[in-house]
């Protein structure tokens, strides 16, 4: 092989490297567009799941739902989103505690 042969592979190497690069960041960019859909979604069927597992519950929710109308209604489920948000808050700071 000539040196210049050898000069071109190694050109072509490089500009194959740097294509490869672009393409990779060019999915990971497609795929954190959609993560957090993709996300929302793992959480809705992990709910319907849980759900499912537990048709008890779910249907004494539902009970309590039905009894609870309007403006109860809201005032429930704004104290239930506040727990919801402190439990989740509280296992961050957990995880991040376990973590260090």
């Amino acid at each position: 092989m000539s040196v210049d042969h050898l000069a071109a592979v190694e050109q072509r190497k490089a500009q194959l490297i740097a294509l490869a690069a672009a393409q990779r960041e060019a999915i990971a960019d497609a795929a954190a567009a959609w993560q957090s859909r993709m996300g929302l979604i793992d959480r809705g069927v992990s709910l319907l799941g849980t759900l499912k597992a537990h048709p008890v519950l779910t249907g004494v929710g539902v009970a309590v739902l039905l009894m609870l109308r309007g403006a109860s209604l809201m005032r429930w489920t704004s104290r239930f989103v506040m727990l919801w948000r402190g439990w989740r808050m509280l296992q961050g700071m957990l995880r991040a505690h376990r973590l260090s």
